[in-house]
């Protein structure tokens, strides 16, 4: 007993090592004082630079943040693990990115832009100024991540008429989920931007560089999501930016003032002094071309907006600002973005976006209330979506096709649908195999715009049958376990409890299924009231689980013969049976 006791003890130490080596392989984020605090406090003027500075632990990407509202010129380098020092780059402070005044995840104090290094282990920065409380801020992407994220770009785009558009899925959105629900507002100029990283990236570093800048604006600056909506990488590559639906007017946080009526397209690198490539142009003029008239905004003139203020913002709120739909973020910020030589191919690149005008006037904005009951079901039981497609206003959206989808290795897929009643609603019965993230989609239509729920999560629990042959044994006898699992799974624990008097004794066996089948034969050592139950741990396909528990009373070798001629334990004892444990297979 103490034997199978003691293996279930290793069994569970090596699953808890396992869980904590991958809860360490994964993206973190960590800090550091900056040793220019102490004599800040003392002196609040006059230029500094910092020593080199062996960060906690090898790190891809560094920005700062201090109390106050100090802004600081500065400019930050970082050492290669086991390499050369980058070039010095001039880091915006308090990030040109920002949200809007009003919204719910404004940031208190001072804060840089975030700096792509890749791998380094050494930073050094210098200040126009001291700044007291400087702390340095850095996300880590580990290699097998970093290694992971490059091989999930998808073909798929999920919107109508949209350029090829990378998802949130395929940089690991998974490690930078928002703080809350997007917000949604409308879309009359579209922003263009720099994220101020350094140009010399490969195409296997754009995801890490997406989601270290997610995890830095979630992390270090307090925002919901990454501010951006839209980034674009320097060989064309156009990627899904903060959550919320490609084609929804989402909220994000890259114009502080005009957030509310713009989509930021932010392009990964500096363009102070180096243009950007003819292939990121056509990725910018493909977006735009799309999104503005998608919003029922031309992509051509201009338009009056109404300035929300802030810190950042070149005119006071309440001011009229004119700007033209394809702006550079410089037109609206006290900020150098999108840098000085991306700035001068704007005109460019509104030849060629063209002058597109929206097919219909500016569609209705339509949102999904969404449930799933319950979430998680035992196989092959069915769920339920059900809810209401309603416009923002709170008309009820009748008689309209929706996708129901779930997310699979190849990214969202419908696998139901369902219509619309007369009152919006509607409801669906789904049934898997598999685990999955459940959402619905309306696609949209000529006078209003799509739609996506949040996405919920389906358990399917499998279902797990145990008998056993019999339910008295001697000990030195055998009892067969046997019983089915659906879905179907390889690997099972056979969990054993035995009481005897005071005595409890509790251990595992590892069972294997096969086709949903499975069969294990026990032999006895000792007497007494044995309990056993099948567990299934759980996977990334389905959740943990365990089957009903069955009973076998042991009786001493002694009392074989009597045993003959005594009545076989039955329900009654199994429902007196306590916990306990211990057992050996048999032979």
């Amino acid at each position: 007993m103490r034997r199978v006791g003691s293996t279930f003890v290793c069994a569970f130490a090596f699953v808890f090592a396992s869980a904590a080596q991958a809860s360490a392989a994964g993206p973190r984020d960590f800090e550091m004082r900056a040793p220019a605090a102490g004599a800040a406090s003392a002196a609040r003027t006059g230029a500094y630079r910092s020593p080199a500075l062996r960060a906690p632990a090898r790190f891809d990407l560094v920005g700062m943040r201090w109390p106050g509202r100090l802004r600081p010129t500065i400019s930050l380098r970082a050492r290669k693990a086991g390499g050369g020092w980058t070039k010095w780059t001039r880091v915006p402070s308090d990030s040109d990115d920002s949200p809007d005044t009003d919204s719910r995840e404004r940031t208190r104090g001072g804060f840089s832009a975030p700096v792509w290094t890749g791998d380094a282990n050494y930073v050094q920065y210098k200040l126009s100024r001291r700044v007291a409380g400087l702390r340095l801020h850095f996300v880590s992407v580990p290699a097998l991540t970093r290694r992971a994220l490059a091989s999930r770009r998808s073909a798929a785009t999920d919107a109508p008429g949209a350029p090829p558009i990378q998802p949130r899925a395929a940089w690991g959105a998974e490690n930078c989920v928002p703080r809350d629900k997007p917000v949604y507002g409308d879309v009359q100029v579209a922003f263009v931007h720099h994220t101020v990283s350094a140009n010399d990236y490969t195409p296997a570093e754009v995801p890490s560089i997406i989601l270290s800048i997610c995890r830095y604006h979630r992390n270090s600056n307090g925002w919901n999501d990454i501010g951006y909506n839209f980034l674009v990488d320097k060989f064309g590559t156009i990627w899904e930016g903060r959550a919320g639906g490609l084609d929804q007017a989402v909220v994000g946080a890259q114009a502080q003032g005009y957030n509310s009526h713009s989509t930021g397209i932010a392009d990964i690198g500096t363009h102070q002094d180096v243009p950007v490539s003819s292939a990121e142009l056509n990725a910018f003029a493909s977006l735009i071309r799309w999104k503005l008239p998608l919003q029922g905004a031309p992509t051509q003139g201009s338009v009056t907006l109404t300035s929300g203020g802030g810190s950042l913002n070149r005119y006071k709120a309440g001011t009229p600002v004119t700007l033209d739909r394809i702006s550079g973020h410089r037109d609206g910020d006290s900020t150098e973005c999108p840098g000085a030589a991306f700035y001068a191919q704007l005109p460019t690149l509104r030849q060629m976006v063209g002058n597109v005008q929206p097919a219909q006037p500016a569609q209705a904005r339509t949102r999904l209330d969404v449930s799933l009951t319950p979430g998680a079901v035992l196989y092959p039981s069915k769920a339920t979506v059900r809810g209401a497609l309603r416009q923002i206003d709170g008309t009820a959206v009748a008689g309209v096709p929706l996708d129901v989808q779930a997310y699979g290795a190849s990214g969202w897929h419908t696998a139901w649908r369902a219509t619309t009643g007369d009152d919006g609603g509607f409801s669906v019965d789904v049934v898997a195999r598999l685990s999955h993230q459940i959402r619905v989609r309306f696609a949209g239509d000529q006078t209003r715009l799509g739609a996506v729920s949040q996405s919920m999560l389906l358990k399917i629990v499998p279902e797990l049958k145990l008998q056993r042959s019999a339910s008295r044994r001697p000990v030195g006898q055998a009892v067969t376990l046997s019983g089915t699992v659906q879905p179907s799974k390889a690997r099972l624990t056979l969990v054993v409890e035995r009481r005897a008097g005071k005595k409890r004794d509790r251990g595992t066996l590892t069972i294997g299924a096969r086709r949903g089948r499975f069969a294990r034969s026990y032999r006895f050592h000792s007497a007494g009231l044995f309990r056993f139950y099948v567990a299934f741990g759980g996977d990334k396909s389905n959740a943990a689980t365990k089957s009903g528990a069955v009973y076998v009373r042991v009786t001493p070798a002694a009392a074989k013969a009597r045993s003959k001629t005594t009545p076989q334990g039955g329900a009654g004892d199994e429902q007196q049976s306590p916990n306990g444990g211990g057992g050996a297979p048999a032979p």
